[in-house]
């Protein structure tokens, strides 16, 4: 069992919103970054990509967990320098100093 999860660009569309249904039965305690950039995909595959992370988000929410962090970055691409640029704030907020 995960104690943390770091959802960076996740493909949450995918197998007809199996990862939402999923986040439904998370524990509580888990501690859950899922971000998604505006830019990865062109047209409506970027809605329909962005529609399944806030799915997987409502889910986890719907679940009662309460240290959940969801993020659209505008402009963010799919690829390791738009990552990159966000990493130190997932690492923040999955390991804090606490």
């Amino acid at each position: 069992m995960f104690g943390i999860v770091g959802a960076v660009s996740p493909s949450a569309w995918w197998g007809d919103g199996w990862l939402a249904r999923r986040a439904r039965t998370a524990p509580k305690t888990l501690r859950v970054w899922l971000d998604m950039g505006t830019a990865e995909t062109a047209g409506a595959d970027a809605e329909h990509q962005l529609a399944g992370a806030r799915a997987v988000r409502d889910a986890l929410l719907a679940a009662g967990l309460t240290t959940v962090h969801y993020e659209e970055i505008e402009g963010a691409r799919h690829n390791e320098a738009a990552w990159a640029d966000r990493l130190g704030r997932i690492l923040t907020f999955l390991l804090p100093a606490d």
